[in-house]
């Protein structure tokens, strides 16, 4: 993931669905970065949209937090990934 100063449109609404997912985990960002093994202003800044993300931290972020990735990326479609689908698994 590499770091931005500033936040595109893209990358602001990608970071508020992944507040929104983590949230539905992880009530507080702080242990959702010590599980993901990063400082907790790593998860603000990908929250904020500072951080322009691969698709494969996309897809890694998403599966561990039990979304669909095409949801996290577009906001469209369901939030939770379907299980069973081998495409996502």
């Amino acid at each position: 993931m590499a770091n931005d100063k500033y936040p595109t449109k893209v990358t602001a609404a990608i970071g508020l669905r992944l507040r929104e997912a983590r949230k539905n985990k992880f009530r507080k960002s702080y242990i959702f970065a010590r599980i993901m093994q990063v400082e907790p202003a790593t998860v603000t800044n990908w929250e904020k949209g500072r951080v322009a993300f691969t698709a494969d931290s996309l897809y890694e972020l998403a599966k561990f937090l039990d979304v669909s990735p095409a949801w996290l990326l577009t906001g469209e479609g369901e939030m939770e990934r379907r299980k069973g689908n081998k495409e996502i698994n």
